[in-house]
């Protein structure tokens, strides 16, 4: 019985630690922001992938090289966050009021 609940508690670790985010298909046609080892971020249009090793980027200053090593994020950019041709993250206090009080 003591091992049905380890091998139980396991999996389900397993299962709450997977992350899907991690399995993005980076495709042609969409636009994707590029979180950088350095600090740097890049949003734009993939041109080509080299042997799953090199990004070519269409940004707005130009065409750019990025390696894939010194890729720390891949995010697929919503239209709903450009604002002006500006990128706008998301607010994180979006459901604030929903988990706790205003304090009025």
């Amino acid at each position: 019985m003591k091992s049905v609940y380890t091998f139980s508690l396991m999996a389900y670790f397993l299962i709450l630690g997977y992350s899907s985010d991690a399995q993005i298909q980076v495709k042609h046609d969409s636009t994707y922001i590029f979180e950088m080892e350095d600090g740097n971020t890049y949003i734009g249009k993939v041109i080509s992938i080299s042997k799953g090793e090199m990004y070519e980027v269409k940004t707005s200053v130009g065409n750019i090289k990025l390696l894939q090593k010194n890729i720390l994020v891949i995010k697929k950019m919503d239209k709903s966050n450009l604002k002006d041709g500006e990128y706008w993250p998301s607010s994180p206090h979006s459901s604030r009021y929903f988990f706790s009080p205003s304090g009025y």
